[in-house]
């Protein structure tokens, strides 16, 4: 079942637009026993939403994101896979100071 869900995620999130966002936060974003794999996939659909759909602004896409800053041992690389190939202009320059200097991923903001 798992295999699909970040399709899933993005076409709830199109239907709901903003007002999708807070379920797939809790199931997946802040919730601390969701699957690593779970949570990569409403990562991937915040990704498809920001570069492909654009129902729902960047800023508000960001501050789902931010979730994983406080909820999950592995951030950067949460970040690095929502900026993809576009690279730097999905950073959240605003979350550098929570975000390690240097990371395993090659990846760092500061």
């Amino acid at each position: 079942m798992k295999q699909g869900l970040d399709a899933a995620i993005a076409a709830y999130l199109t239907l709901k637009g903003e007002a999708g966002m807070p379920l797939g936060e809790n199931l997946f974003l802040k919730n601390q026993d969701a699957d690593y794999v779970e949570t990569i996939a409403a990562v991937m659909a915040i990704r498809f939403q920001g570069q492909e759909e654009k129902s729902i602004s960047r800023d508000r896409l960001l501050q789902g994101l931010r979730f994983m800053l406080d909820a999950r041992s592995w951030p950067t690389r949460s970040f690095r896979l929502a900026a993809g190939k576009t690279g730097r202009r999905w950073i959240a320059w605003s979350s550098c100071s929570r975000m390690p200097t240097k990371t395993r991923f090659g990846f760092a903001c500061r």
